[in-house]
């Protein structure tokens, strides 16, 4: 929010004073938590692909599952293709 008047700041939980363009005070009322659950725990880099390849697995169950018939004809066109020996995306 961008208010001039001081009681509605004061209500929030960070406070910029700006005069002039110029940055002249910056308050926190209490100190901001991460958003990412463990922060504090270094997973390394395959811990980060891991976490990347759980997530667009997630992902693409939930597309599955919304769009049920449109992906059942699609896996039927390649089951059939593979047995009549064409390929698929034609």
């Amino acid at each position: 929010m961008v208010t001039h008047d001081k009681h509605i700041a004061a209500s929030a939980s960070r406070m910029i004073e700006i005069k002039d363009g110029e940055i002249i005070g910056d308050t926190q009322a209490q100190p901001v938590k991460s958003a990412v659950k463990n922060s504090d725990v270094f997973k390394g880099r395959f811990g980060f692909q891991q976490d990347q390849l759980m997530e667009a697995f997630r992902m693409s169950v939930s597309a599955i599952v919304a769009h049920g018939m449109r992906s059942l004809l699609t896996m039927l066109r390649i089951i059939v293709s593979y047995l009549r020996g064409v390929p698929w995306w034609r």
